[in-house]
């Protein structure tokens, strides 16, 4: 039962990288309006460049509000736990 728990657990914690390419996507098509930090006339791209400016905006958020450092050593500890147990498992 534990270990189905912390498996919903290390699938639920890729949720927002995935939701950092989602909001690229939608943003690519829809397209992403910004101020530039000197000028008041709004600028809007779509596309390539779009996605990469709302994915790395999303994720450096996410990092500062520490949500993936988070997410990501709980995946490592997840991993490393599994591989040992899978690999104590061979053993016997």
């Amino acid at each position: 039962m534990k270990h189905k728990i912390a498996k919903i657990i290390f699938v639920i914690s890729f949720i927002p990288i995935l939701f950092c390419i989602i909001a690229g996507i939608v943003c690519a098509f829809k397209g992403y309006t910004y101020l530039d930090i000197l000028g008041d006339v709004p600028t809007t791209v779509y596309g390539l460049s779009a996605f990469f400016e709302v994915f790395f905006t999303d994720l450096v958020a996410m990092i500062f509000l520490g949500i993936i450092p988070v997410c990501m050593v709980y995946q490592l500890i997840y991993l490393i736990i599994d591989f040992k147990k899978r690999y104590k498992d061979e053993d016997l």
